[in-house]
């Protein structure tokens, strides 16, 4: 959908020197294991590759199209910001349904942990700080990636100093 977006907005874009901006997540950089049970009230006993892989998969490919995009869109005249977005506090998780494990899952031995679901996002910045932050940004000519919401920042800098298998 997205691609399909910049292809037919593409001209007007560029008669603009308009700017996109993609919203991807800090998920794309850091996998969240269990978001797919808030996704998906349902984790199935056969369905080891897990909904978060596939959600965390298409943000990452987001980031990297977006760099890809930026590059290919500027000696056009238009910008491309990714913004790698983490908690913003809204009642996303609170309306979520609760979990139901098959009772041959093999994930009964951390069911409470899959259940364990916060109200609100952990660290979360409120919806109107995020958009005067995006707003700010897109004003101010900001292109590439950047990271933006709750935990944000200690997510980028968690990947920058921890090793891989501490992350």
């Amino acid at each position: 959908a997205i691609l399909e977006m910049i292809q037919v907005f593409s001209p007007m874009l560029i008669a603009a020197g308009g700017c996109i901006v993609n919203n991807s997540s800090v998920g794309g950089r850091i996998p969240i294991p269990f978001c797919s049970a808030w996704v998906s009230s349902t984790i199935h006993r056969t369905r080891l590759i897990s909904l978060t892989g596939i959600y965390n998969g298409t943000k990452a490919a987001l980031i990297q199209a977006g760099e890809g995009w930026r590059l290919e869109l500027a000696p056009l005249g238009v910008r491309v910001l990714t913004l790698i977005t983490g908690g913003i506090e809204t009642n996303f998780l609170k309306n979520l349904p609760g979990v139901n494990l098959p009772a041959d899952s093999y994930y009964l031995g951390i069911a409470d942990i899959i259940r364990r679901q916060p109200e609100k996002v952990p660290m979360g910045i409120s919806p109107e700080a995020f958009s005067v932050d995006v707003v700010h940004q897109v004003e101010r000519g900001t292109t590439g990636k950047y990271w933006i919401g709750g935990g944000s920042t200690l997510a980028r800098l968690s990947l920058w100093l921890l090793p891989q298998w501490a992350i």
